[in-house]
């Protein structure tokens, strides 16, 4: 079984940029709670014409763990309303230094 990576590109409204950021503090407290999580960061984009303001990157011990975490009832509860575009895509590691 081998660790995944998630990458996300957020896109949020205009002026929610610091609602994003909080909300975030709240995901990663959930994810925090989850069977396999590792760890997660946040990055804000620095390119003022991004449609992406931010990236989200996850790791998690197997993809089986993160595919349970964000279809459980829990995680659909916490993102029920969220005006947000997410586009996540899972890595596995093939070369590492």
């Amino acid at each position: 079984m081998s660790s995944v990576t998630l990458f996300s590109m957020v896109e949020v409204g205009l002026g929610e940029e610091e609602k994003f950021v909080q909300f975030f503090k709240e995901v990663r407290s959930f994810f925090s709670k989850q069977p396999g999580f590792i760890m997660n960061q946040l990055f804000r984009a620095q390119n003022p014409k991004s449609t992406h303001q931010f990236m989200v990157m996850g790791k998690w011990e197997s993809p089986e763990a993160l595919w349970a975490a964000i279809g459980s009832d829990d995680w659909k509860k916490l993102m029920k309303g969220r005006q947000m575009v997410l586009n996540p895509v899972a890595f596995e590691e093939v070369l590492v230094e």
